[in-house]
């Protein structure tokens, strides 16, 4: 068997000294991993740097990959023969190396774990439908991961000590057949650090993945001004409330998400990943810096650093699409004007906190 994994990130280098430790000592099991040889680190190839070390020191410095992971800047010798090809890249770069690959082997799983919408598409579409559509996979055969998973923290499970700390957690895995589902979680799967679930509600997961970077963002403007338990446990509450409005609207308004399952919002990986990102991640850190009073472009370039804050897109997407449904999303629209349009953070968040429902019958509701 061959895995290839695609991607040169955080989550996609823990994905490879995570495999790369599992399978070790499993003869018969070929890791090959994809580094593109544009990118850079402290003026050398970030490939060469990963090749010579054994650590992708730009992203995940100190975490060891195991020699049997063999890092190559071609695609195409990476994805080839692939029986499961591992895709974690930023939303706004997955098509255009797509399309260098497509169509993607009749045989091969592509599991991905990309929490954004297609960037050309007109439409929403997720990155399990781009698959389908641009790269030729059956739906049968494309997987989700996703769930409550700081990429740090896992790598951290595969430090040397004393460094190394435990930290174990719960992953989703979704496909169109319980077959692919269960035989990708197996994969996957890491005794003592990751327990995988299944489900074949593929655009749940997608979209739960998707909605919590905005929620994040929200959450982390709260930390940033230092507001207590209580105010952030409010607007928390009134995302997951946010987040089932959005949910069921599109399972009613768009037939390619009918299938979407409330149950999911309550698994890792809906309430879940809301959670542990409300506390930490990318998008947490972008609120923390909107609310220390630094425009979106400036956090890009000297707080993240190059790594993507798939929220900045994803909440213009949103709405866009939502703008004239009808729909109310008071926590999405504060967000947006806070990341595209500068508003102040103290003025969003208490724009939110203090927005109310139209008149309507006395009922409990966290519109």
């Amino acid at each position: 068997m061959k895995l290839a994994i695609v991607g040169y990130g955080t989550w996609a280098t823990t994905m490879a000294a995570a495999l790369g430790r599992k399978y070790e000592r499993v003869r018969d099991v070929r890791i090959a991993w994809w580094i593109s040889p544009e990118s850079r680190f402290e003026g050398q190839r970030l490939l060469d740097v990963v090749v010579r070390t054994g650590e992708n020191r730009k992203r995940l410095p100190g975490v060891p990959i195991p020699s049997n992971v063999h890092a190559s800047g071609d695609l195409a010798e990476v994805a080839a023969d692939a029986n499961v090809l591992i895709w974690i890249t930023p939303a706004a770069y997955t098509k255009a190396l797509l399309l260098k690959l497509a169509p993607i082997a009749d045989r091969a799983l592509v599991l991905h774990g990309i929490k954004g919408f297609d960037p050309d598409a007109s439409d929403l579409k997720t990155m399990s439908m781009m698959f389908g559509a641009d790269g030729g996979v059956d739906e049968s055969r494309i997987g989700v991961l996703s769930g409550p998973n700081i990429a740090p923290e896992i790598a951290g499970n595969f430090t040397p000590e004393p460094q190394r700390r435990w930290a174990p957690v719960a992953a989703v895995v979704a496909s169109a057949t319980e077959t692919a589902a269960r035989q990708l979680a197996e994969l996957v799967e890491i005794d003592g650090v990751i327990r995988a679930y299944t489900t074949r509600d593929v655009r749940g997961v997608e979209l739960c993945g998707i909605l919590k970077h905005i929620y994040a963002i929200a959450a982390g403007v709260c930390d940033g001004m230092g507001m207590p338990h209580s105010t952030k446990a409010s607007l928390k509450s009134r995302s997951i409330a946010e987040m089932k409005r959005i949910l069921c609207w599109f399972r009613s308004e768009m037939p390619e998400f009918g299938s979407v399952c409330d149950e999911t919002l309550d698994s890792p990986a809906g309430l879940g990943d809301l959670d542990v990102s409300c506390m930490t991640g990318r998008n947490h850190t972008l609120g923390r810096s909107l609310a220390q009073g630094m425009p979106t472009a400036e956090v890009n370039e000297k707080v993240l650093r190059g790594m993507v804050a798939e929220g900045i897109h994803v909440v213009r997407r949103l709405c866009d699409c939502l703008r004239d449904s009808g729909l109310r999303t008071p926590i999405l629209s504060e967000v947006h004007q806070m990341v595209w349009e500068g508003k102040p953070a103290d003025q969003a968040i208490g724009s939110v906190l203090h927005s109310r429902r139209p008149a309507g019958p006395c009922s409990f509701s966290l519109e």
